[in-house]
């Protein structure tokens, strides 16, 4: 996550994701379950597998779309960028409520 330009990784579910799925191909290649340091047993269950694809996958998206970005600037200069400020303030509020806010 980034905020202010900083990364912030402490806590970071994907490389949990990624350091269980370490432990669990060391352990085991079968993929069925493994036993790990004092006889703990995990297993990875296809939704992990997902989650893992899906992290993959949102690791190789760019953070910035560069055509949007281009697209965007382009409008700026010739005077035809329009803000729908309805719009603008239903995602707002929308923002506000998902953080829990009123």
């Amino acid at each position: 996550m980034k905020v202010n330009g900083k990364i912030f990784t402490e806590n970071d579910p994907l490389r949990s994701l990624q350091s269980a799925k370490e432990k669990a191909a060391k352990s085991d290649k079968t993929g069925q379950g493994s036993v790990v340091g004092g006889g703990d047993k995990i297993a990875i269950s296809s939704s992990v597998r997902q989650v893992d694809d899906l992290a993959a996958a949102a690791a190789n998206t760019p953070e910035i779309r560069q055509a949007k970005v281009a697209e965007v600037k382009e409008k700026i200069a010739s005077g035809n960028f329009k803000i729908d400020y309805d719009l603008l303030a239903e995602r707002m509020l929308g923002v506000i409520k998902e953080m829990g806010g009123e």
